[in-house]
């Protein structure tokens, strides 16, 4: 049926015969059976469902009118009245008589007659056959003939009275895409919700679920109801899914959260993807690759530092700038503007060159996996410039011996180590997942590279960086032995390869004792090789060697292995092997700590802990033990290899046998303490680290006397007060307090009153000397314990000791240091440390004010490389990846850090005297990504967005204004409660042991919790959130402006209340309007102001205006103003069921032609002047302002307003039952909840109609 056909029906309708013409059709249909009286009466009945679900939505407003006068001819040949009544008060038609006469018995009778003849054409077996009344609701209102009205019964609804009262008729068999079946599962979810049959005890607070789950029930699309359902009943819909965009539950499943549109929730990847734009994808893609091809070609002219375009930048200020320039390491050196003369200048290129030697370190930590890494690309390797240029743009050559190739082998080391750690990505961490899967590289990449650069040196950097970042598993025993026997131009160029082929070897495959990497290592250990084979072996080589063993083997003890390193950190120097000894006993330490990392004493290898103090101690030599046992044993677990170590440690015995005596140096019947003894502590401290063993703790300690600390030299001192430390790592706090307690007492006491202890000035200087070593091993200490945390009071502690140094004190300690001491550089070494150690701590921070420190310790240039070294290493850490990479401090991550963090600095960029320089790059072991990364789940590219941050054992650090503040954690007492810290994406977490949940609270897009349940949800690995953005509305000024409900509502009172009348909707359109808008407040009232969220569809004052515009038109029909008379509209619509034509003829004659209107009339004659404000100036005809129409439109209005437009009649009957008891003070309450229970009307309309209508008898 279209509209047309229904607007013709419905004009032909309106003629002077119509109604006899129709009274003679549906005669001649009764009388000929052509239709039987059921079907005109479910027919007639369908029309009027079909009426009202028209009402639901606006598209079809037009059609109202039209089948509403069709429906009004057809319930007139039904002859049923309660229809008749109820259309023709929506139209506002004319009609000859009243529908009941003014006589209490008719009343009654009239009830029963229209009850009868309803059920003559629609009896209750039919009507329960095609109509389904949801939830048992009640078809009592139905058969007594009373219209079922949308509105009314979702208001009640709403107020769980739908049941009892009489539901929504649910006509069977209709059409998914009928505006019957839209009304039918609307109604049907909201009593699911409601007004249940089992009363839901948690409604109050759970409404919104059960809401969204009934969409999902009865398939009901959210986008329909945005675009479709008016707003007034699409509200309570619309607020149930935005209350379940910001209360998740992860127990919801896929279709739950699409239907929410959290799409950043759903967990199966291919149902994501349906729910997307393809288009989208398709003009992303090709802008990226746009960009990546912009960006590829200026990497020809790469300086080593530029970021990749999409890089994230975590600070709005210059100093990544400030960064990145001090890295530079591919333009020539700028001469400072001081330096004038040639000598001078020369003099400042060579200092400066010192410190551009030592930057490539430094700079791959900071630009570690800044690159996207492509499988066909090269690495591009940045030069290492040490040209100068002057202020006048003069460039000067380098001719210094330092700046030659051969003495630059390391630096040239460092530069290809930094370009791959670049450009390749980080090993895959558990429960990291990136939005696109990053590339590896292949067997056929790491070969091509190995011919492509030119460089040994920096190609050997480049394999070591493949292999920290667990690139190199993809080698074949072939490839391995390729790179490891390719021609080199230079030795040192064959010897760089081999210790990187190692190392990288041994780090990609950590843990695994991996056959064909060990077979390869221990090719290049003289102690393993067999006696027929004389290789020449370098000592650095041997010294990656051993560490590589300790990573293959890590945490795995092996008696034999064990043994063999035991004997090489005390073997006796020989003619071929006399220097460099230092690193060579510590590498051996390295790779015995590693395989018994944190074991304790429970390891299982006898007589290890009483060697290693005596190696410490500097004790008496003996006869070393056979390693026959360990390798008996080393031979069951491990046959494939007993022959050829069988044959090794026959041979390292014969060799032993005159190797022993050295012809240059004699070390006598004990243990060079200089050699052994760092290597000693370090092993020590890697066998107990993180143990709390206090018993080995104790033993680690320097002397508490100033005698045994006068035969400890002072890194030695750093070292075991540094280890000791390590040892009681729970002990380990972040106060000036604990570090003091770390140093020897008689040190401290001796720096209050040096002249108390009898010493002469050159023992007390160098007892001073150990004072500050060994409080910065603490400092150092703390560093390691809190690396990666974040913390603020380790911060604020690190810092204060280092300023201290930095002044001219031992910390703070407040003991001067002398003149000679600062001369020298002697405590140059403890800055380090505290640098180091502040680095280590706020690692991948960025943090400005140790920024501005570690510029000062940039900014010298008349110290050693390794001190420029270790600010180098510093500054890249503080940086660490761009400001998105941090540090783990779990066991294994600690000891890679003791190893590349190692306090004892090479004295020139070739040194590998007391470490290999290579074991620098070892913190790559303990690098994670623990970063929160927000993703817009639609456009998948990242969005920076507030989280807050909820830490178990921690609270904000509040003695300093900084920003970056608000980044740190702190330790708080036991029975604290949980500390939130607010920080914008991306961020570094703090250990993720201390996060018990992640919440996402952005004011432009929907709210998250992630709970820290399980271990895979908040790991090392970082977490990406997936966030939704809002629709938020604003103006052009940035401000909130109206939601877009908001606008519609007030289009419609605008429409409603417009200046000429005749622009105002017709009556029906009005009475929809005013039904929505009365929804609208019944939602907002009972469920929606319990919530707080950051987005409303309609503000709370946008709501009260609305309430406040309807009241001031309609309020005048039930205010009270004196006695209640004949003459008020009430009591002609109530009491004598007039009709409303009638009573607005009535009322307009009272208004006009009395001498003076009642008093009771007054509060009406108010509204009408507000409501037809227009009209006072359009019509001023012989009635006034007011007319018969504009009477009967606001009349209609009002009804509609206070729910009575289909409810007069019960009403009438209601006031005539309970007149005794509504008359009398003390009873009328009574009566009032009797009457409401059978009219089901808004309780404070009853009241206010009741005090209109029933005054009191006295």
């Amino acid at each position: 049926m279209t509209a047309d056909v229904l607007e013709k029906g419905a004009q032909s309708s309106q003629d002077s015969s119509g109604e006899n013409k129709l009274e003679a059709q549906r005669y001649t249909l009764l009388s000929r059976k052509l239709w039987t009286p059921q079907q005109c009466g479910l027919t007639t009945f369908t029309m009027h469902l079909l009426y009202e679900s028209l009402k639901l939505q606006e598209r079809f407003w037009n059609l109202l009118e039209p089948i509403a006068r069709l429906n009004l001819q057809l319930c007139k040949s039904m002859k049923w009245s309660e229809y008749v009544r109820y259309y023709s008060t929506c139209l506002c038609v004319m009609e000859p008589d009243d529908f009941v006469k003014n006589d209490d018995k008719c009343m009654g009778n009239q009830h029963t007659r229209t009850s009868f003849v309803f059920r003559r054409f629609l009896p209750e077996a039919l009507l329960l056959e095609r109509f389904i009344f949801h939830a048992n609701s009640s078809t009592a209102a139905v058969l007594n003939g009373s219209p079922p009205l949308i509105y009314t019964i979702l208001h009640r609804v709403l107020e769980g009275k739908a049941r009892v009262s009489g539901g929504w008729p649910a006509i069977r068999g209709i059409s998914s895409h009928s505006p019957l079946s839209t009304a039918n599962r609307l109604f049907f979810v909201l009593v699911d919700c409601f007004d249940a049959v089992q009363p839901n005890p948690s409604l109050s607070e759970n409404w919104w679920f059960l809401l969204c789950k009934g969409l999902l029930e009865y398939n009901i699309d959210p986008k329909f109801v945005a675009s479709q359902l008016c707003v007034g009943v699409g509200q309570p819909i619309e607020r149930a899914l935005r209350i379940a965009k910001d209360h998740l539950d992860d127990m919801w499943d896929d279709d739950f959260n699409i239907l929410i549109g959290r799409l950043d929730r759903v967990k199966h990847v291919q149902t994501f993807k349906q729910c997307l734009h393809p288009a989208e994808d398709v003009i992303r893609a090709a802008q990226e690759r746009a960009i990546g091809r912009e960006y590829r070609a200026t990497l020809n002219d790469d300086d080593g530092v530029i970021m990749r375009p999409d890089f994230p930048k975590h600070w709005g200020d210059s100093r990544l700038d400030i960064v990145q320039t001090m890295f530079n390491t591919a333009a020539p050196i700028p001469i400072p503007c001081n330096a004038d003369g040639g000598d001078a200048v020369y003099q400042s290129l060579r200092n400066l060159s010192r410190r551009a030697t030592a930057l490539p370190v430094g700079r791959g930590m900071f630009t570690l996996c800044t690159q996207n890494f492509r499988g066909r690309d090269s690495v591009p390797i940045p030069r290492l410039n040490l040209e100068g240029r002057t202020r006048d743009t003069v460039i000067i050559k380098n001719d210094f011996e330092e700046a030659l190739p051969v003495n630059n082998i390391w630096p040239l080391f460092h530069n290809g180590c930094a370009a791959g750690l670049r450009f390749l990505s980080l090993p895959r961490f558990k429960g990291r997942h990136s939005a696109e899967e990053e590339e590896s590289a292949t067997r056929h990449w790491v070969l091509y590279q190995t011919r492509n650069i030119a460089c040994p040196a920096s190609r050997s950097g480049l394999l070591l960086a493949a292999g920290l970042l667990g690139h190199l598993k993809v080698l074949q025993r072939t490839d391995i032995y390729s790179l490891l026997v390719s021609p080199q131009s230079q030795f040192s160029g064959r010897e760089a390869i081999t210790i990187a082929v190692m190392l990288g070897l041994s780090c990609s495959l950590r843990g695994t004792s991996n056959d064909v990497v060990f077979n390869c290592v221990s090719m290049h250990v003289q102690s393993l090789t067999p006696a027929t084979e004389d290789i020449e072996v370098s000592l650095d080589v041997q010294t990656a060697a051993f560490v590589s063993i300790g990573l293959l083997y890590q945490g795995s003890p092996d008696a034999f292995l064990v043994e063999m390193l035991l004997i090489q950190m005390s073997r006796l120097p020989s003619d071929e092997h006399f220097r460099d000894r230092e690193g060579y006993a510590l590498g051996a330490a390295f790779g015995l700590g590693l395989l018994l990392l944190g074991r304790g004493s429970g390891h299982g290898v006898p007589n290890v802990e009483n060697r290693l103090l005596k190696f410490m101690e500097g004790a008496r030599r003996e006869a070393a033990p056979s390693a026959r046992e360990g390798l008996e044993i080393f031979n069951e677990v491990n046959p494939d290899r007993g022959y050829f170590l069988t044959r090794a440690q026959m041979a390292h015995c014969m060799k032993e046998s005159f190797r022993n005596h050295s012809t240059r140096i004699y070390e006598g019947d004990y243990f060079n303490i200089a050699v052994s003894g760092p290597a000693a502590v370090v092993a020590l401290g890697f066998i107990y680290l993180q143990t709390e063993d206090a018993s080995m703790a104790e033993k680690l300690k320097p002397p508490n006397r100033l005698v045994g600390l006068q035969g400890v030299f002072p890194e030695l001192c750093l070292l075991r007060t540094m280890m000791s430390s390590l040892v009681m790592w729970s002990k380990v706090e972040p106060t000036q307090e604990w570090l003091h307690r770390s140093i020897p007492p008689c040190l401290l006491n001796l720096a209050k009153s040096p002249r108390k202890s009898g010493l002469v000035p050159s023992q007390i200087r160098y007892l001073t000397m150990n004072l500050g070593y060994c409080l910065a091993g603490a400092v150092l200490a703390l560093g390691m314990r809190f690396a990666g945390s974040l913390n603020a009071d380790a911060k604020a502690t690190v810092l204060a000791e280092l300023n201290g140094f930095l002044q001219g004190y031992i910390g703070t300690t407040k003991a001067d240091i002398t003149a000679i001491q600062r001369s020298t550089g002697a405590f140059l070494p403890c800055i380090s440390a505290c640098a180091v150690s502040l680095s280590l701590i706020t690692a991948g921070t960025g943090d400005v004010q140790c920024l501005s420190v570690m510029q000062k310790l940039y900014r010298r240039t008349n110290v050693k490389y390794g001190d420029h070294l270790a600010i180098s290493m510093a500054t890249g850490l503080l940086f660490l990846g761009g400001g998105q990479l941090t540090l783990s401090n779990t066991l294994p991550s600690v000891a890679a850090l003791i190893m590349a963090f190692y306090p004892v600095w090479p004295e020139t960029a070739s040194d590998n005297k007391m470490h290999l320089q290579a074991l620098r790059h070892l913190y790559c072991l303990a690098v994670v990504p623990r970063l929160i990364e927000t993703v817009d789940v639609l456009t998948n590219r990242p969005v920076s967005i507030p989280v807050r941050v909820i830490v178990n054992r921690g609270r904000l650090c509040q003695n300093e204004a900084s920003s970056v503040v608000k980044e740190m954690w702190t330790p708080i007492p036991k029975g604290r409660e949980d500390q939130a810290v607010r920080m914008v994406t991306p961020c570094l977490l703090p250990d993720v042991s201390t996060v018990s949940q992640i919440e996402v609270r952005s004011a432009q897009h929907y709210s998250m919790t992630i709970f820290n349940a399980e271990p895979t949800v908040i790991c090392d690995g970082g977490i990406v959130l997936r966030v939704l953005e809002k629709n938020v509305s604003s103006t052009e000024d940035g401000k909130c402006g109206r939601s877009p409900g908001e606008e519609l509502v007030v289009s419609w009172i605008r429409h409603l209340f417009h200046d000429q009348l005749q622009r105002r909707p017709r009556p029906i359109e009005a009475g929809v309007i005013i039904d929505n808008m009365n929804l609208l407040l019944t939602c907002q009232e009972k469920f929606l102001n319990g919530f707080r969220d950051t987005e409303r569809e309609f503000s709370l004052d946008f709501v009260m205006n609305v309430r406040r515009t309807l009241e001031k038109r309609y309020s005048g029909l039930l205010r009270r103003e004196g006695k209640f008379s004949a003459n008020h509209p009430l009591f002609h619509l109530v009491i004598k069921q007039k009709s409303v034509h009638s009573t607005a003829v009535a009322l307009l004659d009272v208004l006009t032609k009395g001498n003076k209107p009642l008093s009771d009339i007054d509060p009406v004659a108010q509204s009408l002047l507000s409501f037809g404000e227009a009209n006072v100036n359009e019509v001023a005809g012989e009635n006034g302002p007011f007319d018969v129409s504009l009477v009967k439109h606001w009349l209609v209005q009002a009804l509609h307003f206070y729910g009575l437009i289909g409810g007069t009649k019960p009403l009438s009957q209601a006031l005539e039952k309970y007149r005794t008891l509504l008359s009398a003070r003390g009873k009328r309450m009574y009566a009032l909840y009797n009457m409401n229970q059978s009219l089901l009307l808004r309780p404070r309309v009853l009241e206010d109609l009741v005090e209109r209508c029933v005054d009191y008898v006295e």
